[in-house]
């Protein structure tokens, strides 16, 4: 099973790190584990670095998960 699914993408314009408003993405990825769908923005339409920052918020999200079991 996929860790995530990119469902949909949409032009925007946010707020980055360093506090200025920047032309971007919302990037929608489905997280079939846990039946949800986070949105995540970003700068560009980059699949490497959109993959990292994914993998990163699957895993943050499996740790979440097991917050319980410890």
């Amino acid at each position: 099973m996929a860790k995530y699914i990119v469902t949909r993408t949409e032009p925007t314009i946010y707020i980055n790190e360093r506090g200025k408003a920047v032309n971007g993405y919302v990037i929608y990825a489905y997280l079939p584990e846990f039946n949800e769908t986070h949105e995540v923005r970003v700068e560009r339409l980059d699949a490497e670095s959109i993959k990292a920052i994914l993998n990163s918020l699957y895993q943050s999200r499996v740790a979440l998960t097991n917050l319980e079991k410890q």
